[in-house]
């Protein structure tokens, strides 16, 4: 079974405080399949659990991603704005360069 992260742009209908009944459903764009490198995110991962997190203070959030097994695996963000793109999924390490591993079973 493979497994993809995807991801969903949601349009605001309208910016103040008080709605209309017809402002209340959000519009939302088709999905996107997200790239880490040359493969989908996520592709081959048992159940990923993705979470966006700033892992070394740059302030620019890094795709991190748990898995069945216990494995962490981490994407850089490149590019900005419509131009997004993710380098390829490498495993989070610790500080001494040993991958971080949850044991899972």
């Amino acid at each position: 079974m493979r497994i993809r992260i995807v991801l969903w742009a949601v349009l605001a209908t309208s910016c103040s405080s008080s709605f209309a009944a017809e402002d209340t459903a959000p519009t939302f764009h088709a999905p996107v399949q997200l790239m880490a490198g040359d493969s989908a995110m996520g592709e081959g991962i048992l159940y990923p659990s993705p979470k966006m997190q700033d892992l070394n203070g740059d302030g620019v959030p890094e795709m991190l991603i748990g898995d069945l097994r216990g494995q962490l695996l981490v994407a850089e963000r490149q590019g900005s704005g419509d131009s997004v793109q993710w380098s390829g999924l490498k495993p989070l390490e610790t500080a001494d360069g040993k991958p971080i591993k949850f044991d899972n079973w």
